[in-house]
């Protein structure tokens, strides 16, 4: 490879981390979403980390920033899902066992 095709190179797989893994970080936000945030937020993960090895295998400079960042993002969204999960989960338990079940009887005699 010589120097202008080294300057010039797009990182299809970087780019494609770093978007999947802000698709994700959105999305989980959505209760009914978490599936597709962990498929996301693996394939973020996973497609950053084969490009940094690309790029360690070229041995070009600068450009690892956007597998990096797929790589946090990825991360991120899939421990954000499970953490809002949990609690998500919890709150429900509590609302079930405190004010809520009044309001599931109601729909039971209606």
């Amino acid at each position: 490879m010589n120097e202008i095709e080294k300057k010039n190179n797009f990182r299809l797989m970087g780019t494609l981390s770093m978007t999947f893994g802000i698709i994700a970080m959105v999305l989980s936000c959505i209760p009914f979403a978490r599936p597709l945030v962990v498929l996301l937020g693996i394939a973020s993960i996973v497609l950053g980390v084969i490009d940094l090895d690309k790029i360690s295998k070229d041995q070009i400079k600068g450009s690892r920033a956007m597998a990096i960042s797929g790589i946090v993002l990825g991360s991120l969204a899939i421990i954000l899902s499970m953490f809002s999960n949990i609690f998500g989960g919890i709150f429900f338990m509590k609302w079930m066992r405190g004010n809520g079940g009044h309001m599931i009887q109601r729909f039971r005699n209606f």
